[in-house]
């Protein structure tokens, strides 16, 4: 019986959550004209798996599923191993693919802002670039009712895959990192690239999520973090980075997989994460 509802409600959020966002991203594409730059209303399209997610959750589970939710997201309480976790596992990444470019002498591309800004780029990428406007939805609404169905592992790669279509759009616009990637590569070398990367994110992100309790504060300052660091070290712009950077994600998060292999492949979450609240 969940299966069969869960199954239904996470058709029923994709449906509104990519109509809306693409509707958007399309009027950002054809340069429309609503007064609101392009640049706007790539950020508002962002925002739309979280409120489809928070609206679902309001229509299914009323105000107490609502405010569970939300309380979810502000949630401070985590340990500090996962504190670590959060602002270590992306930057670590990215320092070691930075060092094993500077020794082969590959060529880096420049940071994309200066080091003594970044705390405030943080908080703006927070809010305005994705975390805040995804993870209520992906996470809080979408990962919580596919680990019902499938073991959390499987449930992970099939979100990355979603994940990835989702931004399919932005490829096609122009000043955003994915047009950038295509215009540096191929379109078909910077999709795939781009896919292998969220599925890499989306399982060190639902690792953190599991091992949290479902904790989506958690979540939300992983995801700033990841961008963050992608901006403090754009490796991904180009080939030898994206090479490097993508081959130590994947060994890395292997290691995490092995580590986490119980909560990852046995079915042993579900109920504990459905029931939250």
């Amino acid at each position: 019986m969940y299966e069969n509802k869960n199954f239904k409600e996470i058709i029923i959020y994709l449906t509104f959550t990519f109509v809306l966002t693409w509707v958007i991203w399309l009027l950002a594409f054809s340069g429309f004209n609503l007064k609101i730059s392009g640049e706007s209303l790539i950020m508002i399209g962002t925002f739309a798996p979280s409120f489809v997610g928070l609206l679902m959750e309001y229509k299914i589970n009323g105000k107490k599923g609502f405010i569970k939710l939300t309380k979810k997201m502000v949630n401070p309480k985590i340990s500090l191993k996962w504190y670590i976790y959060i602002f270590g596992v992306m930057p670590g990444i990215m320092l070691l693919s930075y060092i094993i470019l500077q020794i082969s002498g590959s060529i880096i591309p420049k940071s994309e802002f200066p080091i003594y800004v970044i705390p405030l780029v943080f908080i703006y990428i927070m809010f305005l670039m994705g975390p805040l406007g995804e993870e209520a939805g992906w996470r809080g609404f979408l990962l919580r009712k596919m680990v019902v169905i499938f073991r959390p592992f499987y449930a992970s790669v099939i979100l990355g895959l979603i994940w990835s279509l989702w931004h399919l759009p932005l490829f096609f616009i122009d000043n955003t990192i994915q047009a950038k990637l295509v215009s540096n590569y191929s379109f078909a070398f910077a999709f795939f690239g781009y896919i292998l990367y969220t599925l890499i994110i989306t399982i060190q992100i639902s690792i953190l999520y599991i091992n949290t309790k479902g904790n989506i504060f958690g979540v939300i300052l992983f995801h700033t973090m990841t961008n963050t660091s992608l901006g403090m070290m754009p490796l991904i712009l180009s080939k030898a980075g994206a090479i490097t950077l993508l081959s130590i994600m994947m060994l890395v998060t292997l290691a995490l997989i092995i580590f986490n292999r119980k909560k990852l492949f046995e079915n042993v979450i579900g109920d504990e994460i459905y029931n939250y609240y």
